[in-house]
């Protein structure tokens, strides 16, 4: 983590079940994401002590650096290990729980890719809203009993389908009216549709709400290898295109999804490009406290 704040990487998705932790896809024979089992939560909600204590760890070094973390809930591949009746209860318990660590604050992504068919119908696209304001009253109850204002950013990330064509028109104004922030998917897409998206979705929630909301794509691959030993990340042309458009972009290299993962920083070609491009934009490193106003723009 100092290595990627040093080439001025400041955010990172986290996900408390986890992601797709085979580096191939297909994956190895005889092995299926639906089989392995990194969700934070029990069947009931709450929360699993283990997964908890790596967690911190991670979220203090976030601190410490003034790295932002995006903390992902729920996850396709992983969301049949909640029960549907029990998904307030874990808004609850992992929303008290990051806010009782006293973090400058943080993003929650609620759902990864929501849309996804494979999400029960209280997290499905039309009714996902009534989670997204139901963990907007969790947070606000928590600084009413602990007298203190911490800035929690509410979001769901969405499919890499919506960047194309007609289908962003899908998105419920319910959801923009729900979010602080977008959280779009760019994986697979084209340049130009990474550009025109931004220029809908921005339109979008500025017709729903009348206000701009930031935009930041949190996830991009061009391809999944097929090769366990091969890796990817995401077309650095459209790093460029979001910055153009005052947007922010996030790469997935699938090299770091490996489980477990053998070098997080310059092992691979993927790496090296990605981090290079970061340092010639952040320039030399900087103090931590150079980026408190990001939390305080969030």
């Amino acid at each position: 983590m100092p290595r990627w704040r040093e080439h001025g990487v400041i955010a990172f998705t986290i996900g408390l079940q986890g992601g797709n932790p085979f580096a191939s896809s297909p994956p190895p024979e005889g092995n299926h994401i639906d089989n392995v089992d990194m969700s934070a939560f029990l069947p009931d909600g709450s929360l699993r002590p283990e997964p908890l204590r790596r967690l911190a760890r991670i979220l203090d070094q976030a601190k410490a650096l003034d790295m932002v973390p995006i903390v992902n809930y729920f996850y396709q591949g992983a969301i049949h290990r909640i029960r549907e009746n029990a998904l307030e209860a874990a808004i609850d318990n992992a929303t008290n729980w990051l806010m009782d660590r006293g973090l400058p604050g943080f993003v929650v992504d609620l759902a990864n890719e929501c849309g996804s068919p494979r999400y029960p119908d209280a997290l499905s696209l039309p009714r996902i809203h009534r989670l997204l304001h139901y963990l907007r009253d969790t947070v606000d109850w928590h600084n009413e009993r602990s007298g203190r204002r911490q800035r929690v950013s509410i979001g769901t990330s969405l499919l890499p389908s919506y960047c194309a064509g007609v289908k962003s028109a899908e998105i419920p104004d319910a959801v923009f009216r729900a979010v602080d922030l977008l959280l779009p998917h760019g994986n697979k897409r084209s340049s130009d549709e990474i550009r025109t998206f931004i220029e809908t979705l921005r339109g979008r929630a500025f017709a729903v709400t009348g206000r701009q909301l930031p935009i930041v794509f949190n996830e991009d691959i061009q391809d999944t290898p097929r090769d366990p030993n091969g890796d990817n990340g995401g077309d650095l042309d459209h790093l460029e295109v979001c910055l153009e458009a005052h947007a922010s972009w996030g790469n997935l290299i699938r090299s770091h999804q490996r489980v477990p993962c053998a070098e997080w920083f310059d092992g691979t070609d993927a790496q090296r490009e990605w981090f290079a491009a970061t340092r010639h934009l952040a320039g030399e490193p900087k103090a931590p406290s150079s980026v408190l106003k990001f939390y305080q723009r969030l």
